[in-house]
């Protein structure tokens, strides 16, 4: 984790998702990341998500908080099987900061991408979840976005035999 990153801490492990993939559960390696101490996020990582979407719902959303929010909504829909509105707020979540340069904004936004591709994954769309991916670890090179592109070509690959 990238130490100058003072006001958002990143929060991964209790994502560690499922997908169905050709009509049979299998464990996955992806990894996909909410914020850390945000408002829903604690409902969120013990499977309530229902509470956390109402919080998330209600909460005042400005330039400060709105990153987090879509971050939430976005994994909340995901986990609730709510796809194209997972999509929509993963796509929010990358377009608060993916115009800033510092770097404690591309890491954020590389999660931002990596959370879509990993949607994207689960609606079929995989040109759109390879991109993303790609984007997110040209982004920043850190443990989740190369873990979740390593995840999806070992995948993509085991698909072809």
């Amino acid at each position: 984790m990238k130490s100058h990153i003072k006001e958002i801490a990143i929060l991964v492990a209790a994502l560690s998702i499922s997908l169905t993939c050709n009509a049979e559960t299998k464990p996955s390696n992806f990894k996909f990341v909410v914020i850390e101490h945000a408002i829903g996020s604690k409902e969120i990582l013990i499977g309530n998500y229902e509470k956390g979407l109402h919080k998330l719902e209600n909460a005042r959303i400005n330039k400060r908080t709105a990153f987090d929010i879509a971050t939430g909504m976005c994994a909340a829909k995901f986990m609730n099987n709510d796809l194209e509105l997972a999509n929509v707020f993963c796509t929010k979540a990358i377009d608060e900061y993916k115009n800033r340069s510092r770097s404690n904004y591309q890491y954020l936004t590389s999660i931002a991408y990596s959370n879509r591709g990993i949607v994207r994954f689960k609606l079929g769309d995989i040109m759109g979840a390879s991109n993303d991916l790609e984007t997110a670890t040209t982004l920043d090179k850190n443990e989740i976005t190369l873990a979740n592109l390593s995840y999806l070509k070992s995948e993509l690959s085991s698909e072809k035999t």
